[in-house]
């Protein structure tokens, strides 16, 4: 009787353990959480990767067209397209596309496409000019502020979703 008693306790600590790990990664592990339009068009329907190889915000077209992330993404170029497609997240916005100046502060304010910044090989894009030119007053301490922000502001992206999509 002991044995059957030890052998349960031991199933359910596995079991309960499991479940107990499956409920947390679902809470706390989530994909970064990019910025749409309300047609689910990834940063206004610009080219993410005209920036790196035009070095210019660049409407992309709707028949070069990728998905990734569950939203699409417009390209000039069917190679812009393709390039994509090999490393999206190279060519991505940073913090989903959301203002990198108001990341700082744990805001998720969507990013204009046309008011940009590559730094160290990332895009970055913010809502306005104006916070364009703060954030590169010293870019480099913004950078890292947002980088720890970022996390908090994903979990709440996260949390918004889930309660959109119940």
């Amino acid at each position: 009787m002991a044995r059957i008693f030890i052998g349960l306790s031991i199933l359910v600590v596995i079991v309960g353990g499991g479940g107990y790990f499956y409920l947390t990664t679902q809470i706390y592990s989530h994909e970064t959480e990019y910025a749409a339009n309300d047609a689910d068009i990834a940063i206004d329907g610009y080219d993410p990767v005209a920036y790196f190889t035009f070095n210019d915000a660049v409407k992309g077209d709707p028949l070069f067209e990728a998905e990734w992330k569950g939203i699409k993404w417009h390209f000039a170029t069917v190679i812009n397209r393709d390039l994509f497609a090999e490393n999206p997240l190279k060519y991505a916005p940073q913090y989903g596309g959301y203002s990198a100046f108001n990341m700082i502060k744990g805001y998720s304010v969507q990013g204009d496409p046309k008011v940009w910044n590559i730094i160290d090989d990332k895009l970055y894009l913010n809502y306005s000019i104006e916070a364009r030119d703060k954030w590169l007053q010293d870019v480099r301490y913004y950078i890292s502020q947002a980088d720890i922000a970022w996390p908090q502001v994903q979990t709440t992206l996260a949390a918004r979703q889930r309660q959109r999509s119940q």
